[in-house]
């Protein structure tokens, strides 16, 4: 099989040792769940990492923890490798320690513990435990993750309201930002006010959350706002796609088709397994648009798309295996991936729902 991952040295050691659920393909609607849960935001602090490698959490991230990508990396942790990676805790004692002392030291060290748990070991009675503690340090970050639970997980609207307004008093979290921009949209928990979300949703973009970005595309073009600015949209969007956002990509594609700059982003998507980017690029090598056509490669590209729950995907691969295009004709893998697009845009998938139009993006 083509194998995009080819070059990601431990994320195909893995894959071959223990056939991840990650890339396989025998339940797309279960890796559509995981991937929408990942975000596949973490290309770069991948090599960071070595199996059966032991760490210490502040080992790894340093100064750059508070940077956008550090959720996703802790999820792609807990999906594919924690079991691989036995992670040092310190000890009550040493969270006392001078070594903790000084420029936020501990407060970081608590919101690192407060991920691990919460993320990691999907522990929220210890994870709340280390963010509590953070946030009565006056951490926003600590407020910010706390309210999420209460938002996210407990369907608690008024509190994670409450956490959400202290966290961006202290500091403005990005996440935190974003979450009361969509109250204000939807009008959860809030009275309905598009001036506010936007405002809240550019502040959260401003600080580079690729979700944010992408909403303020959305917002460019809405019919709410009565603005049609297409040329702001794409550049958010284009902002958004280049921290690995796949709606982003999705939006450009829609808006412009493919150009050669939309071209370049769906392969970098491509290289990493994202769906869409699988999807665009490969339907570029079968349709032989801006690059040379190469019905296999292409044919290869989109079947991977497909089994990882892109509905588009799945309907082309129906038609290449029905008219034998990149690949031995077989009626039965057809039927088989035609029954997929019907099951794909009968589920919840978050894929399905990009079909929608003008739709704003939510976790």
């Amino acid at each position: 099989m083509f194998d995009l991952f080819k070059n990601r040295r431990k994320k195909a050691q893995y894959e071959e040792k223990n056939e991840s659920p990650v890339t396989t393909p025998s339940d797309p609607l279960l890796v559509i769940k995981e991937k929408e849960q990942l975000r596949y935001a973490v290309a770069e602090k991948w090599d960071t990492l070595e199996v059966g490698q032991e760490f210490r959490l502040e080992d790894v991230f340093g100064d750059s923890y508070e940077d956008n990508q550090v959720n996703a990396f802790w999820e792609v942790l807990a999906l594919v490798n924690s079991q691989f990676l036995p992670i040092t805790i310190p000890t009550e004692e040493e969270l006392d320690s001078p070594q903790y002392e000084g420029a936020g030291g501990r407060l970081r060290l608590l919101n690192r513990l407060g991920d691990y748990f919460l993320l990691v070991r999907r522990d929220a009675v210890n994870g709340l435990r280390y963010f509590e503690s953070a946030a009565r340090e006056g951490s926003g970050y600590a407020y910010a993750r706390i309210g999420g639970y209460h938002f996210h997980e407990l369907n608690d609207v008024d509190k994670g309201i409450e956490y959400y307004l202290k966290a961006i008093l202290l500091d403005g979290d990005a996440n935190a930002l974003m979450d009361l921009a969509l109250c204000y949209l939807e009008g959860n928990g809030v009275s309905k006010d598009y001036l506010r979300a936007r405002e809240l949703m550019l502040r959260s973009a401003k600080q580079g959350n690729p979700m944010a970005r992408y909403n303020m595309g959305w917002f460019s073009v809405s019919f709410e706002f009565a603005k049609f600015d297409y040329d702001e949209a794409i550049q958010w969007y284009r902002l958004s796609a280049k921290d690995y956002y796949e709606q982003a990509l999705f939006a450009l594609y829609n808006l412009l088709g493919n150009t050669e700059d939309n071209l370049a982003l769906a392969k970098r998507f491509a290289e990493y397994g994202y769906p869409v980017g699988l999807y665009y690029y490969g339907k570029s090598y079968l349709e032989g648009d801006l690059v040379e056509c190469d019905l296999e490669k292409g044919f290869q590209m989109i079947k991977e798309a497909a089994d990882k729950g892109y509905p588009d995907a799945a309907r082309i691969c129906s038609d290449c295996y029905e008219s034998g295009l990149g690949t031995t004709a077989s009626q039965k893998m057809s039927d088989y991936y035609s029954s997929l697009v019907d099951r794909i845009m009968g589920s919840d998938s978050l894929y399905a729902e990009w079909k929608k139009p003008h739709m704003y993006i939510k976790e």
